[in-house]
């Protein structure tokens, strides 16, 4: 009977770490998206790519990377509004991985967008992000 109490002890308190550990990761990685919405906006499209994880940086160059938000940018305008449509955590031997999808309100055009975080402690790295829109013709 004791073992059985300790046991669901701590299942408890790993259930309880977990649970903060997940809040502040999908509390960085949503600073994260706020941050990339604000940083396209002001065509900061190089600090982004040199702030993003090396993870992003093994398989997309940074004249990729800003030729690729300077399209995005052009054709689509400004941020309007951003809503998180769901989110995922992954904890991975590589580290703490957040992925949340958006739906996205440009100036121009509506984009579903998928925003992959790499979480290290209160920091989120960008390593991936796609957009589906049709508003780019």
């Amino acid at each position: 009977m004791a073992m059985m109490r300790t046991f669901v002890f701590l299942l408890v308190l790993a259930c309880a770490m977990c649970g903060c550990s997940m809040s502040a990761s999908t509390a960085a990685a949503e600073q994260g998206v706020a941050t990339f919405h604000s940083q396209l906006d002001a065509g900061q499209f190089a600090q982004m790519y040199q702030a993003s994880s090396d993870g992003l940086k093994k398989i997309t160059g940074e004249q990729e990377f800003v030729a690729f938000l300077e399209g995005v940018h052009g054709k689509l305008g400004a941020t309007r509004s951003s809503t998180q449509k769901d989110w995922k955590v992954n904890y991975l031997t590589r580290g703490t991985f957040v992925t949340f999808h958006y739906k996205t309100v440009y100036a121009n055009g509506d984009a579903d967008e998928e925003f992959v975080f790499l979480v290290d402690g209160q920091k989120a790295l960008l390593e991936g992000y796609h957009m589906n829109t049709t508003s780019m013709h």
